[in-house]
């Protein structure tokens, strides 16, 4: 069995008055490739899907604008949060002013406790709450290693 192949569309085809082109249904007929297959829908179907799709906009909406929202917030908070960095810096170059303008110590050991107690309080507020372990100067490391040395041999 043998079927006729049908031309595509603009294709020139000779017949017996001439050549003409291909148009889109030959022979005025209905073509396979034109035959679509249509359904029929509920209107309620329909309206059910416009709702489900609106709905969803609406999600979307929301999600974004809560992310949106979020970012916001965050952007304040990060804003608070350099601003207050900032006053904290400012307070503690003005601390730092203050310790440089204490007087010098007298003989009485007044001027000595102040200065303690100053450099106490500004510790924790530097970080520095940890206590420094005391190195000892050149020349008593030199006189502990050369003893040391001594009692190893």
């Amino acid at each position: 069995m043998s079927y006729e192949k049908f031309p595509s569309p603009g294709e020139v085809i000779p017949g017996p008055l001439g050549t003409r082109r291909a148009t889109l249904t030959p022979k005025g007929g209905n073509c396979c490739r034109q035959a679509r297959k249509v359904t029929l829908r509920d209107p309620k179907e329909q309206e059910k899907e416009q709702e489900q799709e609106e709905q969803e906009q609406e999600r979307e909406q929301k999600e974004e604008e809560q992310e949106e929202e979020q970012e916001e917030e965050q952007e304040e908070e990060q804003e608070e949060e350099q601003e207050e960095e900032e006053q904290e810096q400012e307070e503690m170059d003005g601390i730092q002013i203050q310790t440089k303008n204490i007087p010098v110590i007298n003989s009485s050991g007044v001027q000595l406790n102040r200065l303690l107690s100053n450099t106490r309080s500004l510790l924790p507020a530097c970080g520095l709450g940890e206590a420094v372990p005391w190195t000892p100067r050149r020349e008593n490391i030199k006189a502990n290693h050369s003893e040391n040395s001594q009692q190893e041999v």
